[in-house]
């Protein structure tokens, strides 16, 4: 676990070193960014046309909804997707490659 951090620390220190680091929200932002390191031109366009209405802040937020099931979490689970759909959109490749 400990390597781990590390890991992230060094790699994606701007994720770690903030105010009140948040380490469920981290790991939806490293999805975020795994997601956007591992997808083609073509799979990043489908999957953005996927995301965003389902993400839409004018929409019924399905993904959100589903995903939260029962759970009185609703915007926790709606920050969690927020977060790997901004760093999956925000992504510069060659950026956390040390």
């Amino acid at each position: 676990m400990m390597n781990t951090f590390i890991n992230i620390s060094d790699k994606h220190a701007d994720l770690v070193h903030v105010d009140e680091f948040d380490y469920q929200v981290a790991g939806a932002q490293l999805l975020g960014r795994d997601l956007a390191k591992t997808c083609d031109k073509k799979t990043r366009k489908l999957l953005l046309q996927i995301l965003e209405p389902e993400l839409g802040k004018s929409g019924d937020l399905p993904l959100v909804v589903q995903s939260a099931g029962s759970s009185p979490e609703i915007n926790r689970t709606y920050e969690f997707w927020s977060a790997i759909y901004n760093e999956f959109v925000n992504f510069e490749i060659g950026k956390y490659d040390h």
